[in-house]
């Protein structure tokens, strides 16, 4: 939510600026959590799959010792981690790949710029043939750590069943216990780790993969909270799954009472701690307006109602993703794409309005970002980092799950939405599903 917000404007009239204060609050954070994010900013010369020497003082063993019960976790752990897994599907961006490899026709060529969030859509970009680097950034160091403990586990060798049951996904029958995940993580996950990653996972994030990396963050808390709601309403998760839940009372919890109300929502996401009084009170105004709020869990009964089979949807309406509904960097084409092509994901932590201009990607998407911001807000960081980071025949992919993108279009000089296909046909974000004027292909002109 964090890495792109700004405003530039004066005056007495001025919108805050989010980014200064996400910066201030979320880099005080993390300066206190981790020794020095600075080991973060730092490249990984192998793209995050630099192997180190195995060392058992220096493994996941002396810390599940303190994590006296790895499936007391959730609403107990208050987790470091804002999501754990995407709620946009990459199918988005691949419009846009496919829109942009049309154009030339050149094989395993784009370059890709990504905000990491849960790490799926950047391994699955990864993984596609027509992308030839990634380079994925985040505010967030847990959030990179996360992304490259995918990266590890999507690389080894072990098999689907085991790599999702590790994970915290999968049917949850039978569920991984501590033990086996700890055994997991040293013997052939933890070598493959860059070091500094290892050991953030080790001072940091212990409890989540004790307890399935899935199962927690802050959109996850929001979908464990939505279910429960419903199936006090008598709407199992199951019937969710299996569409045999009753759709007018799915369409009626959804739209009323605690599912819309704006504090339960950004409480359970965890943002009332992430973010300063100010900034979580302007993301209440925005929830506030009705339609909005309404928004936010209405995108569970289009879901149901659609027969979403994503793997977002499967981790709002039934807890987790599971083989029938991967994440196209854990399919088998997905992981053998990745052990071939590991070396071409870059991981960098920092504010990409911050960071070195490179105009050379062929492809932006900078994830949720611009969902909170206002319109004109909007427009000044998506020229900034178009400006920055798109290639001249690059295409920048904008998403602003409240809609209002042609307006936000109407204070941008120099970039305008272009044709690339029905983008909403791609719009799978389990809480705004399918929302109108919410996906949109931006370029030069």
């Amino acid at each position: 939510l964090i890495a792109c917000f700004d405003t530039r404007e004066e005056g007495p009239n001025a919108v805050p600026s989010l980014l200064s204060f996400f910066s201030s609050f979320i880099a005080a954070m993390f300066l206190r959590r981790i020794s020095s994010t600075a080991l973060f900013a730092a490249r990984s010369s192998r793209g995050g799959s630099l192997r180190v020497k195995s060392d058992k003082n220096n493994n996941m063993s002396r810390l599940f010792a303190s994590v006296a019960d790895a499936d007391a976790r959730t609403q107990q752990h208050q987790s470091p981690l804002l999501i754990s897994t995407n709620n946009e599907h990459v199918a988005a961006e691949k419009v846009l790949l496919r829109a942009l490899h049309r154009s030339d026709g050149d094989k395993n060529h784009l370059r890709v710029l990504a905000v990491v969030g849960g790490g799926d859509n950047c391994l699955s970009l990864a993984a596609d043939p027509r992308v030839a680097s990634v380079k994925a950034v985040d505010l967030n160091p847990h959030q990179l750590a996360l992304s490259q403990l995918k990266l590890a586990v999507a690389t080894s060798d072990l098999s689907q069943e085991e790599a999702l049951r590790f994970l915290g996904a999968g049917d949850g029958s039978p569920a991984m216990q501590a033990q086996e995940r700890r055994e997991i993580f040293d013997n052939v996950l933890a070598p493959r780790l860059p070091r500094e990653v290892l050991q953030l996972i080790q001072d940091k994030l212990s409890v989540e993969v004790a307890g399935g990396v899935c199962q927690f963050g802050g959109s996850e808390n929001v979908h464990r909270h939505i279910r429960d709601v419903l199936a006090s309403r008598g709407i199992s998760p199951a019937s969710l799954w299996d569409g045999s839940a009753n759709l007018e009372a799915l369409e009626r919890a959804c739209c009323e009472g605690r599912l819309a109300d704006a504090d339960t929502f950004l409480q359970a996401l965890g943002l009332d701690r992430f973010v300063p009084p100010q900034v979580y009170q302007h993301m209440k105004s925005v929830l506030d307006v009705d339609s909005n709020a309404k928004r936010v869990t209405s995108g569970f009964h289009r879901l149901v109602r659609d027969g979403s089979r994503s793997f977002c949807a499967a981790s709002a309406l039934r807890g987790a993703y599971s083989a029938d509904s991967l994440p196209d960097w854990l399919t088998g084409k997905g992981r053998a794409a990745l052990r071939d092509k590991r070396d071409i994901l870059q991981f960098e932590c920092g504010n990409v309005l911050e960071m070195d201009a490179d105009p050379s990607f062929d492809l932006v998407t900078p994830s949720n970002l611009f969902d909170w911001s206002p319109s004109q807000q909007s427009a000044v960081t998506l020229t900034t980092v178009a400006d920055k980071f798109l290639a001249d025949k690059g295409l920048f992919l904008f998403r602003r799950a409240f809609g209002g993108i042609e307006e936000v279009l109407g204070f941008v000089d120099g970039y305008s939405s272009i044709d690339v296909g029905d983008l909403s046909i791609a719009d799978e974000s389990p809480f705004f599903y399918k929302s109108d004027d919410a996906l949109a292909a931006i370029a030069r002109v």
